[in-house]
């Protein structure tokens, strides 16, 4: 059997020329807005697990080693490797004289990281240039796929900054690369070709796996398609070609393995837990704290918004002609098998997501490494449409000033969105009221470094659903490894407000705070509107007009994200805001337990109280009132209940979430009518100062705070000096000595 030539038409000469411009307009706005974009909201953390690993091995976080066993390996060591940043180490090593063994947290060490994503985003590009170029026998066409894939904003916007999602698009890409080569490969073939093909194959590997672990499971489809190109290949195969083939590809697969087990050996020496533990857990995030499933709909509505609708349209045209190719027509040829596997790396893990109800957030940038092969298959379906209408002139310059649209517009709504184009969404999306993520990363915070006023606190609060400001939030000119306090380094934060006022600097879309007003704002232009990236508020003290407009507004904004049942709303939230609980009488005598009063921890632990999680820590607390021990019994049953049920609704457990225990409560000090402590669940985030007051003989929780009490609640609920923080805030927001 012979095999089945496809011949394609080139694309015409002006096409051909605009996507090389934008393809070259594409890689400049990546090389220099990786030097222009702020921060990455997860630039410190992965700095500070390359610093982990550098010292222990593991790449994870401090706070997952203190929610794991001693000895065992955290879920999070899973989810991501350190190859990527090894790599932006050692040029920030050759670069800046960063430490050998930590990494540095100046701006100038997070430029080169983000220098060194761009050449990786740089190295996906070219590797969808050689899979069009392999699948469709043109270098044009592969030009043609470098310009679409320069075109898509979220592509080009990520190669700035990301290194979890563009290295390990780049890295699939090569992967996929590989094998088509391999598959590509005649008995006449020389062995340089295998070679070539196999060292993509073996470098796709080990930066791909070596960034996320759990990208396996996609690889594995595409591997499998690959299988069956081989088979299918038999005919016109000889038995020693394919023996060539597959010892070639079992040695490739070997050096990347043998690679993993040199620079990540504590997780690649486990392989079954490395496969088990990976995909889980990084379809469901549930080493920090889990995270809600997405609709179905998620994908197929971002698709249709996140992406230049031409592009999408060529996108489904390639798909279709794929499909064609393969199902109806049945096509026997190596050119056909390469689509295949393209088609395989871009919609494996669409289709997973689908199917498992994945957690997805923040548009499709998870997804992100299904983009190289997207776009080749763009390219391959205006191959199918060039070559459809040939000898039909009119049809065909239509299709070309479309196409040629289809590169320009997108293209030049990055530049003016430049450089936070991941922030884009199409214009229809825009005109019929979809409302983008703006700059959810706050890579623009970095603007207000310079922008912001250089003597008054300025708070960074995430309020997804909106809410009031406060000032007792951390000064985020200070916040260790924040986006706005690595660009404030060397310079003092000084905070001299004439009336208490502060500010706070918040994402795009975040609804305005009801005690703050717009003070200055980073924009850009988006399609036909201008759009902001992130707005600095000046805030004064909540009134409790202000406290009362901010629960409906948290209200409406969770209803309107689909994050709360608007029928479970109690009607008692829009009421004036009061103490619910009956202060205590009496106060002394006073048990107190906590002897430090560290600032709140992931888990409610605090140094000197009792800590309560399981039935033999209530013994801790004999010499407190009868009925409150029953009272925390009940609470750490109440809490268990409801983590249990987190977990059950999630699809997890809690061995997955890397947790020591399900449920921590911390007793600070108790007197006859009032007591203070923590509480903390695990997967629940952060722990919960708490205020329990003994209300008409029943004890319960008064009041909870994350980041300490203020001074009026502190004396309304008559809480002694002793078992209470040694400050609290006080209206203006300072932290003064609580003195009763």
């Amino acid at each position: 059997m012979t095999e089945q030539k496809i011949r394609w038409v080139e694309p015409p000469a002006f096409l051909l020329a605009i996507a090389g411009l934008v393809a070259l307009l594409g890689i400049g706005m990546t090389a220099v807005g990786s030097q222009k974009v702020g921060l990455f909201t997860d630039d410190p953390g992965h700095a500070l697990r390359l610093t982990h690993y550098l010292d222990n091995g593991l790449y994870i976080r401090d706070f997952e080693v203190r929610r794991t066993t001693d000895g065992d390996v955290p879920d999070g060591a899973y989810v991501y490797g350190p190859v990527t940043l090894l790599i932006t180490h050692e040029f920030n090593r050759a670069l800046n004289d960063e430490e050998p063994d930590e990494a540095g947290m100046w701006p100038y060490q997070y430029e080169v990281r983000h220098g060194v994503v761009a050449l990786l985003g740089l190295g996906g590009l070219l590797a969808a240039v050689g899979l069009a170029w392999s699948v469709l026998g043109s270098w044009r066409w592969g030009v043609v796929t470098a310009g679409l894939l320069s075109a898509i904003p979220l592509w080009t916007g990520h190669a700035m900054f990301n290194p979890k999602d563009v290295p390990v698009a780049a890295g699939h890409t090569a992967f996929t690369l590989g094998l088509v080569l391999l598959a590509a490969s005649k008995p006449a073939s020389r062995l340089w070709w295998l070679l070539f093909g196999g060292f993509f194959l073996a470098s796709g590997t080990f930066l791909t796996l070596g960034t996320r672990p759990g990208t396996w499971a996609p690889m594995l489809v595409v591997f499998g398609v690959f299988v069956l190109a081989l088979i299918r290949s038999r005919p016109v195969q000889t038995r020693a070609n394919l023996v060539r083939i597959s010892l070639m590809t079992l040695a490739s697969l070997v050096v990347a393995y043998a690679g993993l087990l040199a620079v990540y050996p504590k997780v690649f020496l486990h392989p079954i837990d490395m496969l088990r533990i990976s995909a889980s857990s990084s379809a469901d995030y549930v080493s920090f704290g889990g995270q809600p499933r997405s609709d179905r709909s998620y994908i197929f509505e971002h698709m249709l918004t996140d992406l230049p609708l031409g592009i999408l349209a060529l996108i489904l045209v390639g798909t279709v002609a794929v499909v064609w190719m393969l199902v109806i027509q049945r096509r026997r040829s190596t050119q056909v098998d390469g689509m295949a596997l393209v088609g395989a790396q871009a919609y494996a893990v669409l289709a997973a997501a689908v199917v498992l109800d994945t957690s997805l957030y923040n548009g499709l940038r998870q997804l992100l490494f299904a983009f190289p092969a997207l776009a080749v298959l763009g390219t391959i379906g205006l191959a199918a449409l060039t070559t459809a209408l040939v000898g039909k002139n009119l049809l065909q310059s239509l299709l070309t000033v479309a196409a040629t649209l289809a590169l320009i517009l997108p293209t030049a709504v990055q530049f003016a969105m430049f450089p936070y184009q991941y922030s884009y969404i199409n214009v229809a999306a825009e005109q019929l009221g979809v409302q983008a993520e703006d700059d959810y990363f706050g890579t623009s915070f970095r603007e207000f470094a310079d922008q912001s006023p250089q003597s008054v606190k300025i708070t960074c609060p995430f309020q997804r659903f909106g809410g009031v400001a406060y000032r007792t939030e951390p000064d985020c000119r200070t916040r260790e490894q924040g986006t706005l306090s690595t660009y404030w380094k060397g310079r003092k934060a000084l905070d001299k407000p004439k009336a208490g006022e502060f500010y706070a600097l918040l994402r795009g879309t975040r609804p305005t705070p009801p005690n703050c007003e717009v003070y200055s704002e980073v924009r850009r232009w988006r399609n036909l509107e201008s759009a902001p990236m992130s707005k600095l508020f000046k805030c004064h003290r909540p009134t409790d007009a202000d406290i009362l407009a901010s629960v409906r507004m948290r209200l409406k904004e969770r209803v309107r994200l689909g994050s709360t049942d608007p029928e479970k709303i109690p009607r008692k939230l829009f009421e004036e805001k009061t103490y619910n609980v009956t202060p205590p009488v009496t106060v002394s005598p006073v048990q107190p337990f906590l002897t430090e009063r560290p600032q709140v921890l992931e888990t409610g632990n605090a140094d000197g109280a009792v800590r309560v999680h399981s039935p033999e820590d209530f013994d801790l607390l004999a010499d407190t009132p009868q009925d409150f021990q029953m009272f925390i019994q009940g609470l750490v049953s109440k809490r268990v209940d409801e983590v249990k049920k987190r977990f059950d609704e999630r699809g997890t457990s809690q061995d997955s979430l890397g947790c020591t225990y399900r449920v921590d409560v911390s007793v600070s000090g108790v007197a006859p009518d009032v007591a203070t402590g923590r509480e903390w669940g695990c997967g629940m985030g952060a722990a919960r100062k708490v205020i329990w007051v003994r209300d008409n003989g029943t004890w319960k929780a008064a009041l909870r705070a994350k980041g300490g009490f203020q001074c009026d609640d502190l004396k309304h609920y008559r809480v002694p000096p002793k078992i209470a923080d040694a400050t609290c805030w006080s209206p203006d927001g300072w932290a003064v000595p609580y003195k009763g």
